[in-house]
């Protein structure tokens, strides 16, 4: 195996969509975080 091979249990994903995704988590928590205030 190479190691540039990702672990199975890893999606086939796009670096830039998981960054794209957890950017938007962080979005959404942190207006969560300001409703609740």
């Amino acid at each position: 195996k190479t190691k540039t091979e990702l672990p199975k249990k890893l999606p086939a994903v796009p670096e830039s969509v998981l960054k794209r995704r957890k950017r938007r988590e962080a979005a959404k928590s942190a207006r969560l975080q300001v409703s609740i205030k």
